[in-house]
């Protein structure tokens, strides 16, 4: 119930109808606001508080939890909701629904191609080699499969050797956002600059390039796991930028044993309650216009 306070203070307490009717109708993909039911709210708080489905909640014995949850939404938007449920009504559920595919001109993706075998080149000039693990690429420098840290003395805090010397570094392993790798060359640099071993995952679909497959962010959280089991890597410490917050977010809840430590840039992931941040990443159709201002229940009257 803490991350719920936190989301009720994130906006005012008295949102006015006007900008909650804008807050709600875009949360649940433009169904009308007098249709979004307690049962609706319930099913969105589920998910969004729990990563959960109502079933699931009830099998859990949590389901008390939605309803004192719509409550309070009740009372601090000064708004009641109808009792029941409104069948097919849909909300924006990005970490479960499949990502948006559009595609540009064939030009658009011969240009990341290039920019593609650029980054390639640059990170083989940084000491960099390429792997692949089914369908994700990965890059990595400094990591031995034959040393102590592939096999997995990383972060456990005993010696590396009988002879009594200090573990290995848990490398670094980051993710990058939309653009892809090629963005991301001098960052890169400045980490690799540290001295310590690192491992870079070129999100193929996030780099913008012609992709047969588009996963989800859990199976991407899957796939990385199963890269730090090929290179022998037990612990990482995560950075994360823009998109690649999200995926940063999904492995602390999803495999915490594997971090070490967690670095997150631009964390849009901790504004996945702003429906207009959401739509416009996820959601909204290319060519059509951003949408703005509802970012929060409160955001009309902040000024």
């Amino acid at each position: 119930m803490e991350m719920f306070r936190r989301f009720l203070e994130a906006g005012e307490s008295d949102p006015g109808q006007a900008n909650l009717e804008a807050y709600l109708e875009l949360w649940f993909q433009g169904m009308p606001w007098d249709q979004i039911k307690r049962g609706n709210m319930e099913e969105l708080m589920a998910y969004g508080m729990w990563y959960r489905t109502v079933p699931e909640m009830e099998a859990a014995g949590l389901s008390h939890f939605l309803v004192e949850m719509v409550d309070k939404l009740e009372v601090a938007w000064k708004h009641t909701f109808p009792p029941g449920y409104t069948q097919g009504v849909k909300f924006m559920s990005h970490l479960w629904d499949d990502l948006k595919v559009h595609y540009r001109p064939l030009a658009f993706y011969l240009v990341m191609e290039g920019c593609a075998l650029f980054s390639w080149a640059a990170m083989r000039l940084m000491g960099f080699q390429c792997h692949s693990l089914g369908s994700t690429v990965y890059y990595t420098r400094g990591i031995d499969s034959s040393s102590a840290l592939a096999r997995g003395s990383v972060g456990g805090g005993r010696s590396s050797s009988a002879g009594g010397a200090p573990p290995a570094p848990a490398p670094i392993l980051f993710l990058h956002g939309v653009g892809g790798l090629v963005i991301y060359l001098e960052l890169i640099w400045q980490i690799v600059r540290l001295n310590g071993p690192v491992i870079v995952v070129d999100i193929r679909h996030m780099g913008m390039r012609l992709s047969p497959r588009i996963p989800c962010v859990d199976e991407m959280t899957s796939e990385i796991r199963a890269v730090l089991d090929k290179v022998g890597v037990r612990k990482v410490c995560v950075v994360g930028h823009s998109y690649g917050t999200l995926v940063a977010s999904r492995l602390v809840k999803r495999f915490p044993s594997r971090l070490h430590a967690l670095c997150l840039i631009d964390p849009v992931c901790f504004g996945m309650y702003m429906p207009h941040l959401l739509h416009n990443f996820f959601y909204r159709r290319l060519g059509a216009g951003p949408c703005c201002g509802a970012g929060g229940p409160g955001a009309a009257r902040r000024g």
